[in-house]
Parts: structure tokens; C-alpha cells; sequence
């Protein structure tokens, strides 16, 4: 174990409750190393947390801890899950983050037993209670010694791509601060079906492109692009444009590839 702890929130930083639970993870184990990958996730949308936390936590060293926590508004009645993966360590709310997460669900998932970290049955916010096993886990405990496997869970999935042999119809499913919009179109199922075959990408407001780029950099200023980002994914911008605003696009809105 190395210490850190990411954490993906929708706690924001407008009052106390992300504090309480760095002061938490502080006071189980004061060597913490935590990192913010986002406390601003829209708040409940679990969804959004896992595209960050599945962007994001492979460039971290093995031996990691990830909270992932959103859509936690109950005190002590949510169960919380733990993970391993990849010498990665997960702890979330049972609300669909892991079957997000992880394109096969083919790795042991443990649920806390609450009163190995809270033995006094003390009315704790389970934000603080996953805090606490973040805590744990990083301090190198094994989660068989936090409670015990699961078989059942919360479990969403992401918008579907539509397929056939010459087309691919996605969606938005991310949009980043810099208004780069993220679909769900992904680069293998690009090469597999296109073949090396134009195509035609249409997107909102009669906008089309025919070309995949590499960088911004090759196309002008106020340009549309399409292009794969690190993880994969299609992503529609306009060099240092506000892309949302100028192709209407939002989250959920369709896009479609043709290819001829």
C-alpha cells in the first residue's frame, strides 16, 4: 500500500462534509497522502463519477485507494462496497458505481460489515464510515478482514451504442470543463466497423465531420474536430471554443457515424 486516497465526490466544497471526511480519513491514518481527482460531480449522478473514476485511476501507482462517493445521502442503512482490482482498492456506496466501473464485474466484491469500523454501533454518516475504510484499506487491511463477499448489487449501465455493419450510433456522456464533449463511441468498434471506410460523423445543428485528427493543433481556431481521447472514447470539440454552445450539444444528445 502507498498511502494515497483519491477521492470522487459530489460533496463540492460549500460546507463542511467534504471536510469531515479528510479530517476522518486524517485521523485513522494521519501518513494519508489524499488526492482530488473531483468533489464536483453533479450531485447523485452516479454515472458522471464513474466516467471520471474509470478516466482516471489507472494513472495511479498499485497499491491506491479509491472512494468513490456519490449518492450518499443515507446514515447508516446504505451498504458500502469494497474492490480490488489491478492492485487498486475501491470503496463505494452499493449504488452501481462498481458495475460502472468495471467492464466485467469478474473480481471479488466485498460489503463492509459496519461494525468492524464502528463497534459502538455509533450513528456515523456512511460518508464518514467509508472514510474510515478507505483509511483502513490503505493501511494495508486486507477487505476480507472488513467484511465479507457479495454476490448481489446496485447495478446501471451507460447509454448503448447502436451497431450495424455501416453505422455507430452513441451519445454524449461527459462534458469537461473545457466543453469537450465525450460520447460513448469508442475507437475499437470505430476500426472494426469502418474498416478503413469514409464515413460522415453527424452531430446536432448540421454538422458533420469526415476526418479523425490527432491533436487541436491541426485544425484553426474556432474549428470542429472529432477525436479519441487517452481512454478511447470519441470526443467532439472546437479548438479553444465553447463546443457545447456552438453545437448544441448536451448530455444524452445523439451522434451517428456512416460509414461508405
Amino acid at each position: 500500500m502507498n498511502g494515497i486516497i483519491t477521492l470522487v465526490t459530489d460533496l463540492k466544497d460549500q460546507d463542511y462534509y467534504l471536510g469531515t471526511v479528510k479530517g476522518t480519513i486524517y485521523s485513522a491514518f494521519g501518513g494519508a497522502k489524499i488526492v482530488d481527482i473531483s468533489n464536483t460531480v453533479p450531485h447523485f449522478d452516479v454515472r458522471q463519477a464513474a466516467i471520471m473514476l474509470k478516466n482516471s485511476w489507472k494513472n495511479f501507482p498499485e497499491g491506491t485507494t479509491h472512494l468513490a462517493l456519490v449518492e450518499d445521502r443515507a446514515i447508516t442503512a446504505r451498504r458500502i462496497l469494497m474492490a480490488e482490482d489491478s492492485g487498486h482498492y475501491f470503496v463505494s456506496p452499493d449504488n452501481g458505481m462498481f458495475s460502472l466501473l468495471f467492464d466485467e464485474l469478474n473480481l471479488k466484491i466485498f460489503e463492509l460489515d459496519k461494525s468492524i469500523i464502528n463497534p459502538k454501533n455509533n450513528r456515523k454518516p456512511s460518508r464518514l464510515l467509508m472514510a474510515l475504510t478507505a483509511a483502513k484499506i490503505a493501511l494495508g487491511t486486507n477487505l476480507s478482514e472488513l467484511g465479507s463477499l457479495k454476490i448481489d448489487m446496485v447495478k446501471k449501465t451507460f447509454l448503448a451504442v447502436g451497431i450495424t455493419d455501416a453505422s455507430i450510433s452513441g451519445a454524449v456522456v461527459f462534458i469537461d470543463q473545457f466543453n469537450n464533449m465525450i460520447t460513448n463511441i469508442m475507437k475499437d468498434d470505430f476500426e472494426t466497423i469502418g474498416k478503413g471506410r469514409n464515413f460522415n460523423i453527424s452531430i446536432r445543428r448540421g454538422n458533420w465531420v469526415n476526418k479523425i485528427y490527432n491533436d487541436f493543433d491541426e485544425v484553426a481556431e474556432g474549428e470542429l474536430l472529432c477525436h479519441f481521447n487517452a481512454s478511447g472514447n470519441l470526443v467532439v470539440s472546437i479548438n479553444k471554443m465553447k463546443s457545447a454552445r456552438l453545437t448544441g450539444l448536451q448530455l444524452e444528445s445523439p451522434l451517428q457515424i456512416d460509414f461508405t
